[in-house]
């Protein structure tokens, strides 16, 4: 079960949710004392009818202004969860950091220019073994030729500036391998 937040801090946090959504301009000026009577007395625990009669306010003003603060309100409740969940996000993003950082090292040694590197990438750092029909919008791709019973035009990726396609890459051999 959630933390029940103390009233007087609720009313810290809704007046600083108040500030925010006028100076981001939710809030019309006018509007904003009758708004905030509006939110006191429901804070009060006052029934919308009554308000509406002692403050001599119109019905429709009274239920926006009542649906505001009851979303207030409902962010507010569940607050802690949603730090529980951006905290488990941010630990989960930590160990694929991590991770990336190992795939990435072992990708930058399958592309260096020594014998570590794989012997289908070409002095320009295009892969020649595999190849596309069709140039991708975004990639660094490069034409070329191939001779398969009749001319057809391929593209190779240049596997230099998109490393991590090399990732899984199935056909991978060092050139210093047999």
């Amino acid at each position: 079960m959630e933390a029940e937040v103390p009233a007087e801090k609720a009313r810290e946090r809704l007046a600083l949710t108040m500030k925010a959504l006028k100076a981001r301009g939710t809030l019309e000026t006018r509007g904003n004392e009758l708004t905030a009577q509006i939110f006191e007395r429901l804070e009060k625990g006052q029934s919308l009818t009554r308000i509406v009669v002692e403050l001599k306010a119109d019905p429709d003003a009274v239920m926006q202004a009542y649906e505001k603060w009851r979303s207030l309100k409902e962010i507010d409740v569940n607050q802690p969860k949603v730090l529980r969940e951006l905290k488990s996000f941010e630990e989960r993003l930590d160990v694929l950091w991590d991770f990336m950082e190992w795939v990435e090292r072992s990708v930058d040694r399958r592309l260096r220019d020594d014998h570590n590197c794989c012997r289908y990438m070409n002095a320009e750092g295009y892969c020649t073994l595999w190849h596309w029909y069709k140039s991708i919008q975004g990639w660094s791709m490069k034409a070329d030729t191939i001779e398969d019973g009749k001319p057809k035009t391929v593209y190779h990726l240049k596997v230099k500036r998109h490393k991590f396609i090399c990732t899984s890459c199935p056909s991978y051999k060092p050139k210093g391998a047999a």
